[in-house]
């Protein structure tokens, strides 16, 4: 019977590890809730749902005992594994894992061929819209990273209620569930990063338009520091799949924002994540190649992409991360610090920080004394960002220059420079009782 575990064969397939602690929860919302497939002889009649539906049928309806529900809004991964263990349990049922190319009902399964044989003795895999799925998740895991799989925001909502906890990354691949990703990361997760491909599958030099979802995105934008949009595309060439087809081999395309997702919980890791995801080291790829690079040389290309606040890899022998831009200004103006990957997100967290500290004392009589235990307590928490910053250009002000005695109102004003720009960015924050 056909089985997927050649997918994550340690004789092909890398993987890096990352501790818990520094694992980046990512959601992958595929657009589809499950519906119960019916059969024939050759293989599914309806799509259950793509690679979600599947899942959820794999998990409630194929395990023995029952791992879930058919009621469940969401699936969770901690490793490519795992998720390729839950589908293996569909090996028995006809024409899911894969199906002739000519038979009736093939486009619902994940894998197809067309029976014939190549000089060399392989014959030809193609790959269908939920197979298509699946690799960006095992794309995705093979960096270390935890995936929640989910038919609609509902399971993004429910995946958040039972975890206690937000989502670090939305992973935005084309598909029936692309739009509504970018939807709910405006709406519904503040503080979440989104990577999504550029126009055209990746291929594009211009950010997906977000403006159809109610933000026009342009600089000062809801979302416009926190969307990472990748310029780029891998190619995976011949990859052997004994386990799924005698002799099979499979050549696919993805664009790349599964990976670049990936990178970040490598950079977590790392302790970096307010750096930057670029670079020989951070930026490099597992498990195909890009096929999309720009050329060094190539400053026209270069100056396009970096004007839309788009990211793209470098033809470079690593093929490493060219920028790690976020927003879209569409502008020909340079990148200032606060549009970068690192400082966006350090600024983000900052604010969030800084004004509990200023909640703390906001009903306290706003006097010297309750603003200097502000400018104290601020101070020192900017101590954690020492490998980040230019300490020596911190400046905090919470005094009578900023505040009235005895006001119902507190204003703090911290302004910092992180170490990878030249500018600043700056953090006013008034609070009102």
């Amino acid at each position: 019977m056909p089985t997927l575990s050649s997918f994550t064969s340690t004789n092909q397939f890398r993987t890096e590890t990352a501790s818990d602690a520094f694992k980046m929860d990512c959601g992958y919302l595929i657009g589809l809730t499950y519906e119960s497939p019916t059969f024939s002889s050759v293989g599914a009649s309806n799509n259950p749902g793509n690679l979600f539906g599947w899942l959820i049928y794999a998990r409630a309806i194929k395990s023995s005992p029952a791992v879930g529900k058919t009621a469940d809004t969401y699936v969770y991964y901690t490793s490519p594994s795992a998720i390729v263990n839950d589908l293996n349990k569909l090996s028995g049922v006809t024409g899911v894992l894969i199906n002739p190319i000519s038979t009736t009902g093939n486009s619902f399964g994940f894998f197809i061929y067309d029976g014939t044989t190549n000089t060399d003795g392989t014959s030809n895999l193609g790959v269908t819209s939920a197979g298509r799925e699946f690799l960006y998740a095992l794309d995705y895991l093979s960096y270390g990273g935890n995936l929640v799989i989910a038919g609609t925001t509902q399971g993004f909502s429910d995946w958040k209620t039972a975890y206690n906890t937000d989502f670090d990354l939305i992973m935005g691949a084309t598909g029936l569930g692309f739009s509504g990703a970018q939807t709910w990361l405006e709406k519904e997760a503040p503080y979440t990063i989104g990577v999504f491909p550029s126009l055209n599958d990746g291929a594009g030099t211009t950010l997906q338009n977000f403006v159809f979802n109610g933000t026009s995105f342009v600089e000062g934008a809801t979302v416009a520091d926190r969307v990472f949009s990748v310029y780029g595309q891998k190619t995976v060439t011949k990859l052997p799949l004994p386990s799924l087809y005698s002799s099979g081999i499979l050549t696919y395309i993805n664009n790349l924002s599964a990976d670049v997702a990936g990178m970040f919980t490598r950079v977590n890791a790392r302790n970096e994540i307010y750096l930057s995801i670029a670079g020989a080291s951070r930026g490099f790829i597992l498990n195909g190649d890009v096929t999309t690079a720009v050329n060094w040389a190539d400053t026209d290309l270069k100056t396009i992409l970096r004007n839309a606040r788009v990211n793209y890899f470098l033809n470079y022998t690593t093929k490493f991360l060219g920028a790690d831009l976020v927003g879209a200004t569409a502008s020909t103006s340079n990148p200032i610090v606060d549009e970068r990957i690192g400082p966006a997100q350090m600024k983000a967290k900052m604010k969030r920080d800084i004004t509990n500290i200023g909640l703390k004392y906001l009903y306290e009589l706003n006097n010297p004394t309750t603003r200097n235990l502000v400018t104290g307590e601020i101070t020192n928490y900017l101590l954690q960002y020492a490998t980040y910053l230019d300490t020596t250009k911190n400046q905090v002000i919470c005094d009578s220059t900023n505040n009235n005695d005895n006001t119902s109102t507190l204003t703090i004003f911290v302004n910092v420079t992180p170490l990878i720009g030249t500018t600043s960015f700056t953090l006013n924050i008034t609070l009102n009782q």
